[in-house]
């Protein structure tokens, strides 16, 4: 009975800690942090008010909810820089950096791409099967990831070439439509054949495949 009491506090701690404003990495435990929990779910943004009359002035919070809280978003950059760290992931969240680079079509700012990839990093978005760029992402750089993978060879309706994608890919397809390895729109798709990985140049993705995937459990 005192465990399930303690589990119960626990949870309810959990519930207050997710919804309390952090605005400084020295009310984090940085026992507690990892992905899991820095991960972000969404943007956030209040507008602040001080002072009154002519001394009175405007500011605006940016912010980003994770697990643990509505952390503010220059706190949150630096917690997850020193994440990438600790886990001696320069190289990986570097490489990131240039693959979104490349791939943006949307004009973002370097500031604005720079805050998706930390978002795209911390949700761990290369160990997903179903982000669109998982196969040819991790062949290039980290062709571990890809051994316990089912790799599928389809061929998308809107080009008409051969492709591949992941056996969570077809699985999570919409309306008979999964993203076309080649041009990244969603259309129907003929499965060919389930094989080991094959040299297909996949075409690197659009704003819009590259989000489907990045979000926190």
């Amino acid at each position: 009975m005192i465990y399930f009491e303690a589990a119960k506090k626990d949870r309810g701690e959990a519930l207050k800690m997710g919804m309390q404003r952090i605005d400084s990495a020295s009310e984090i435990d940085p026992g507690i942090i990892d992905f899991s929990n820095i991960c972000c779910r969404y943007r956030t943004g209040v507008d602040t008010t001080t002072g009154s009359g002519v001394y009175k002035k405007h500011s605006y919070r940016h912010g980003v909810m994770t697990k643990l809280g509505d952390i503010e978003i220059t706190v949150w950059t630096k917690i997850v820089e020193q994440l990438i760290e600790k886990n001696d992931e320069k190289w990986l969240f570097d490489v990131l950096v240039r693959w979104e680079t490349k791939g943006d079509y949307t004009n973002r700012t370097r500031k604005e791409l720079w805050y998706l990839v930390l978002e795209l990093y911390t949700s761990r978005i290369f160990d997903n099967p179903e982000w669109i760029d998982f196969i040819s992402f991790n062949r290039k750089y980290r062709p571990d990831a890809l051994k316990q993978v089912k790799i599928i060879t389809v061929v998308n309706e809107c080009c008409g070439l051969l492709g591949e994608v992941t056996q969570e890919q077809i699985n999570s397809a919409f309306g008979g439509k999964i993203f076309c390895p080649h041009c990244s729109r969603r259309s129907i798709f003929e499965i060919i054949s389930k094989t080991e990985s094959i040299d297909y140049h996949v075409k690197e993705n659009t704003d819009e495949k590259r989000s489907n995937s990045n979000k926190c459990n």
